[in-house]
Formats: C-alpha cells, sequence, structure tokens
C-alpha cells in the first residue's frame, strides 16, 4: 500500500497549485511561541498554521486557530508572550531530527543551522545548512504548504481508499544541495494522521490507530531521505478538519 502511495505523490508532486488564501499580514514572523524562543510561525490558511523551531530546524506543530498575541510587544503588558490557540494537528521532534549517513555504517544525528528564509511565488521557503566534517557544506530547503485532496485530484477517493474531499493536508517539500556521492541526509517525520503520501520514506514504521476524534488513522513514523542522485523529496500527511477555534486576537 505504501508503493501505491509513493507513487501518486510522484504524479502530482510538480503539479502547479494556487497558495490559499493566507490568514494575516504578515503570514511569516519570528517570535517567542509557547514559551519557546526562536519560533518561525507561518499561517498557511485559515485550517492551518504551522511553526517551526529555528534552533533545531524542525517543526514544532501544525493546528488549527491561530496565535493569541500578547507581550510587551503588542500588548505593552510585560510578562506574558505568544501563545499558540485552538486544536493540534500533528507535533514535530525536538531531538533525533536530522541524520546523516556517509555510505558507511550508521547514520549519525547532525545538527543543522538556520540560515533564514525567503518567500517567492507566493510560498515560504526554509533554509537550513549543515557542516560536514570534511568542512563541506549542505544546503537545504524545505517549503511547507497546506494540501487539500480535491485541489490534487478530481477524485480523490479513486486515488487512495481513505483519500477524501475535505481533509486538510500538510506538505513538506525538501530539496538538498552540496550532497557528496554516496551520502544521504534524512528527516524523520513522526505523525498520527488519516493518511499519507509520499515519494520516498525509510525506516517506516505504520500502524493503524484510533484517532483522538474516535476515527481511524494512521501512527507512522519514518525518515525522508536526500541524496546528490534523489535530491528532492515530498511528503503530504492529512487530517480531519478540527473543531472551529475561537478567533486569536490579531495585531
Amino acid at each position: 500500500m505504501r508503493f501505491l502511495l509513493g507513487i501518486i505523490l510522484c504524479l502530482v508532486a510538480h503539479s502547479p497549485q494556487s497558495p490559499p488564501q493566507r490568514p494575516r499580514d504578515p503570514w511569516v514572523f519570528r517570535s517567542v511561541l509557547d514559551g519557546r524562543a526562536r519560533m518561525v510561525t507561518i499561517a498557511l490558511s485559515h485550517e492551518m498554521w504551522v511553526a517551526y523551531d529555528a534552533g533545531t530546524c524542525s517543526l514544532y506543530k501544525a493546528w488549527k486557530g491561530g496565535v493569541h498575541f500578547d507581550g510587551a510587544v503588542y500588548t505593552s503588558v510585560h510578562g506574558p508572550q505568544p501563545t499558540s490557540t485552538g486544536s493540534t494537528y500533528v507535533d514535530g521532534a525536538d531531538v533525533g531530527v536530522w541524520w546523516l549517513s556517509l555510505g558507511e555504517g550508521a547514520a549519525q544525528e547532525i545538527r543543522p543551522r538556520w540560515r533564514g528564509y525567503s518567500m517567492t511565488g507566493g510560498q515560504v521557503h526554509l533554509r537550513y545548512e549543515f557542516a560536514l566534517k570534511d568542512g563541506a557544506i549542505v544546503r537545504v530547503q524545505e517549503t511547507p504548504e497546506f494540501a487539500r485532496p480535491e485541489k490534487l485530484f478530481d477524485d480523490p477517493n479513486s486515488q487512495a481508499p481513505w483519500l477524501s474531499k475535505g481533509l486538510v493536508g500538510l506538505r513538506r517539500t525538501f530539496t538538498a544541495e552540496g550532497l557528496p556521492a554516496g551520502a544521504s541526509l534524512s528527516v524523520a517525520v513522526r505523525a498520527q494522521c488519516v493518511g499519507y503520501l509520499m515519494e520516498r520514506l525509510v525506516d517506516v514504521e505504520d500502524r493503524e490507530v484510533q484517532l483522538p476524534d474516535g476515527g481511524k488513522g494512521r501512527q507512522v513514523s519514518g525518515k525522508l531521505p536526500l541524496s546528490r542522485e534523489q535530491p528532492r523529496n515530498d511528503l503530504m500527511l492529512f487530517f480531519r478538519p478540527a473543531a472551529e477555534a475561537p478567533e486569536p486576537k490579531q495585531k
């Protein structure tokens, strides 16, 4: 089944999609969030916000609801800080996120360096760097985006039995440059979701679970590999829409 899903994503990975309407302006910003420093928050759509930890270059969480803007910068009140509000779709990992294999022996965890972000074509592109022991620099770009099955396929259910109109998706697209021949740089992913589409996923653990909303879904973990020969990889996680959350205070 996972092989079939991988083929599906290869077919749609390069099809152009218009970015959705962003729920605020600016829709990408840096701040403390939920008591964590060096956070990058991205308002992908009214259905989904995501935040990344610039210290670990990793996904912190994806959720529906927004951000409550509190603290001296926003309200002149010292002490409080911005907090995420609403329902969480998926939490990221704080450790064991990035792994490097040079073709011999087991993969080793590697520390990334945050190199900011750029905005082109209506999307945000996050930039990371990895310094190898020989002094070489590997550069990775991640583009997170909101996705809906009905925007990808005329009849989503014909592609996979669990894929249906109305689901909300988080698409993470990675590209790497500077990897030496035979090396592989991988990012770890884990999620509970209705289902997922991917190009390449290794070290996969996948089992059926009951999700917090009472429906059936998948609990999946694995690594998305990047290499000189295949520098691009793509993953989409799909969720049932979260319940409506109170509108956060916007500034």
